[in-house]
């Protein structure tokens, strides 16, 4: 025989699993919780880390050049270049896009 003992003062009252469920603090108080979205990208410090595709004569161009300009990595070299054409405005066909 199981005897239940009975609940004593402070004592919380047994929850049915739908209950449980809806009490915890990210249930939204019973409303069905949406997914939260991906991150689109990962911070380093005060940078953003993004993926980047690129040709393999290209990224072999960058390797030989960042070392001559005093450069520690590829990726400082890549960012000057993209610094200095924002800087400088890129030309297209001719037309200058700032």
């Amino acid at each position: 025989m199981i005897v239940k003992r009975p609940l004593g003062e402070g004592a919380k009252p047994k929850l049915t699993p739908e209950e449980f469920i809806n009490g915890a603090p990210d249930a939204g108080a019973g409303e069905p919780t949406a997914e939260k979205p991906k991150a689109k990208h990962v911070k380093k410090g005060n940078k953003i880390q993004i993926t980047h595709t690129i040709q393999l004569e290209l990224l072999e161009r960058v390797d030989a050049a960042f070392p001559k300009m005093g450069m520690s990595s590829r990726a400082s070299y890549i960012n000057m270049a993209i610094t200095q054409m924002l800087g400088r405005g890129v030309s297209f066909d001719g037309e200058k896009d700032e």
